[in-house]
């Protein structure tokens, strides 16, 4: 399929809700049917939307790019916003656009076989899209009848519940939401009658249903504003006109007030942030026509760390990088090279970055008891593992990294990821995967 213009790209993503006709909800929804099994190896997954097949569908892939594959897609409806539970089991998304009988609502899926866990609507109004995770994965908060955010309990049981109505403040549209990493409030991307884009914090608990507005830095409007992973920062995209995004801005949070803002370089531009993950990268797409594809860089635009996930003719977008599973860690199989090229007849070592992250302390890892592909640390001539501690990715962690026998990997022409598997000196089991390619 041809991929679209710039504005009408943009725009589908971005208001796919306006430009498909509202359908009066009723019954359950068309279960999506993956194209088959998908696969669970390794611990991190982007998930994200593409018109590949010409319908919108939701698709995997690797961090890295590779293992592109679709897991959920209706004949009937387009599917869009895939958000990650926070366990990482689950995926919720729209079914939008509907017709032949599906109704309109949210979706949610199994990480493990891709079947289909709970559909839901809404009694308020026609519509339910926009699924947004709880911190603690018990609800899920969705924008219903375009002006209003509607809580629901993730397993799709009970009735939703009306948190707030946007209109009783003055605004038109919600276009986005991001809930903070706290739990105390949903930031929210509105839409005032003169067109002009603002920041909303919409309060939960004993604050419930009151909201603040965040003061308006930017030229042109704030949109898709996302939480860095500790909370303390937000991005947002520089929005200029509907269907035109711009450079993307970062603000530093004091409370309920932006105190700061600054322009982040990441080595692209035009490009709209979807997820800054919790391995301190921002996820994005570009969209400029001929170029609507998915990068991540860290929020300082260093070059060498700018990855191009896809390049195609297809429209791709929305990527969220899955969170951390139990036990697992991040790691980097000879950082700073790609492909992870492995030569099986080689005498050397292999270098495997483990990564610290604002819950996981890499320095805690026993090297001694790392193996990959079930080859161990090699042993300097006093009998310690050959490992030292670094900030390998710059983010100011320090990180492990361990060096395994190559002659040891239990590897074979033709496989595609290699397993680490290790303990922390307190006994903790860990686990993490990157990608390989073994040649001869």
């Amino acid at each position: 399929m041809a991929r679209r213009t710039h504005a009408a790209a943009h725009l589908f993503a971005t208001f796919a809700m306006v430009l498909l006709m509202a359908l009066e909800f009723s019954g359950l929804g068309a279960k999506p049917s993956p194209a088959a099994a998908f696969s669970t190896n390794g611990d991190r997954k982007v998930v994200f939307g593409s018109n590949e097949f010409g319908s919108l569908d939701i698709f995997f892939m690797n961090p890295d790019g590779t293992g592109r594959e679709r897991i959920a897609h209706s004949p009937d409806c387009s599917l869009l916003h895939p958000r990650w539970s926070p366990d990482g089991s689950r995926i919720a998304y729209s079914q939008d656009g509907c017709w032949a009988g599906s109704a309109n609502g949210i979706v949610i899926i199994s990480r493990g076989d891709g079947s289909q866990l709970a559909f839901f609507g809404t009694t308020f109004g026609t519509r339910a899209d926009l699924p947004l995770w709880s911190p603690n994965g018990a609800t899920i908060a969705y924008r219903c009848a375009f002006t209003k955010i509607c809580l629901r309990n993730s397993d799709g049981s009970g009735v939703d519940t009306l948190l707030f109505d946007i209109s009783s403040i003055g605004k038109t549209f919600l276009a986005w939401m991001d809930w903070s990493p706290d739990g105390a409030n949903i930031l929210a991307t509105l839409l005032d009658p003169t067109g002009g884009w603002e920041l909303w914090k919409i309060y939960l608990g004993q604050g419930g249903g009151a909201a603040s507005a965040l003061p308006r830095l930017t030229a042109g409007g704030p949109f898709g504003a996302r939480y860095s992973p500790d909370g303390y920062q937000i991005v947002y995209n520089r929005r200029v006109e509907q269907g035109v995004c711009g450079g993307v801005l970062t603000s530093t949070s004091d409370g309920d007030n932006s105190t700061t803002e600054t322009e982040l370089d990441l080595g692209i531009s035009n490009v709209f942030v979807t997820d800054w993950g919790e391995d301190g990268r921002l996820y994005v797409f570009t969209c400029l026509s001929g170029s609507d594809d998915i990068y991540s860089n860290f929020p300082d635009g260093s070059a060498l760390d700018l990855r191009r996930l896809t390049n195609n003719n297809f429209y791709d977008y929305d990527a969220q990088l899955s969170p951390l599973l139990p036990g697992s860690v991040e790691i980097d199989i000879k950082p700073g090279s790609f492909p992870n090229s492995i030569n099986l007849g080689s005498s050397g070592t292999v270098p495997v970055a483990i990564f610290s992250t604002a819950t996981f302390d890499a320095t805690a890892v026993d090297p001694s008891s790392v193996t990959l592909a079930s080859a161990s640390v090699r042993l300097r001539g006093n009998g310690t593992s050959m490992a030292s501690i670094q900030d390998v990715n710059g983010d100011g962690r320090s990180d492990l990294v361990v060096h395994v026998v190559t002659e040891a990997l239990q590897l074979n022409e033709g496989d595609v990821e290699a397993v680490l598997e290790g303990r922390t000196f307190g006994g903790v089991m860990i686990r993490g995967a990157d990608s390989v390619r073994v040649v001869p």
